[in-house]
């Protein structure tokens, strides 16, 4: 008895874990050529060079051209979602997903060979990411100090108003 129950253990643990990998594949975006297209054309207006490793990936290293292609097309939904909402937002993370994509790529090429100029335009570039960053966070306190100022406008509204407010609700109500 004990022994077919550590059979019957041993033999729903394979199925779990199976049962867990489809379920992360089905949380993963499936590589189609519309999203292929997609990042391509987005790392070709932003970071050209990032294609050339791409197509080397995709050629060499199947499963990291995978990876890649689902991280740049979230970053690509996520960063396309704000041009319609924020013009300003949008440039800011723009330059800064660009800048963060050239210190990756450089960083690799560190790796492969220590050079004073790659460890020079990486400064560069991580001062230029600090500005970035900078120019993020001051648009998120204009856009919370706006967020403020509203919310200070309805509570003064509610305060001063709150009589009226009050009786026409109560009007409403005692009408229908």
């Amino acid at each position: 008895l004990g022994g077919s129950a550590m059979a019957q253990e041993k033999a729903e643990k394979p199925a779990a874990l199976e049962k867990q990998a489809s379920a992360k594949n089905k949380n993963e975006l499936p590589i189609t050529a519309e999203r292929e297209a997609a990042v391509m054309t987005f790392v070709q207006q932003n970071h050209a060079e990032l294609k050339e490793l791409l197509n080397h990936l995709r050629n060499n290293r199947r499963k990291d051209y995978e990876r890649a292609i689902r991280e740049l097309s979230r970053d690509a939904e996520r960063i396309g979602q704000l041009k319609a909402r924020d013009a300003k937002q949008y440039e800011l993370e723009i330059q800064a997903w660009t800048i963060k994509s050239r210190i990756q790529l450089l960083a690799a090429h560190l790796a492969m060979g220590d050079k004073e100029e790659i460890r020079s335009q990486l400064r560069i570039l991580l001062n230029e990411q600090m500005d970035v960053r900078a120019a993020l966070l001051k648009r998120e306190r204009e856009r919370a100090q706006d967020r403020l100022a509203k919310i200070e406008q309805d509570l003064s509204r509610l305060e001063n108003e709150r009589q009226k407010i009050v009786e026409n609700q109560l009007q409403v109500l005692t009408k229908s």
